[in-house]
């Protein structure tokens, strides 16, 4: 189990899509023009920002508990307790307000 997952997951997930997107780009530059592509690949930095984050993280004390994890039953009620404050959520947000008339 990682004691410095949660802050991995922050410095490094939100830049995923931007990353995803940069590299589309330049994808479709190559393509399109292959001489002026570098210059289209060049905001990719981003993934050696998302690299460098991950391994300054591993490098760090106790990044790794050992011999702590979940058992089959407390991940089950872990994902139920997520499903149901989920649900909860998603209830509150959009309530049912439907209104039942008689067409007669």
């Amino acid at each position: 189990m990682s004691l410095v997952g949660l802050l991995g997951n922050i410095l490094i997930a939100v830049f995923v899509p931007i990353s995803i997107l940069l590299y589309l780009v330049a994808g479709i530059a190559g393509m399109v023009a292959a001489p002026v592509a570098g210059w289209f690949a060049a905001p990719a930095f981003v993934l050696l920002y998302m690299l460098d984050a991950a391994r300054a993280i591993s490098w760090l004390p106790h990044a790794f508990a050992k011999n702590i994890s979940l058992s089959v039953p407390a991940m089950i009620v872990m994902y139920i307790v997520a499903i149901a404050f989920t649900a909860a959520l998603h209830f509150k947000r959009y309530p049912k307000t439907g209104i039942i008339t008689d067409t007669d």
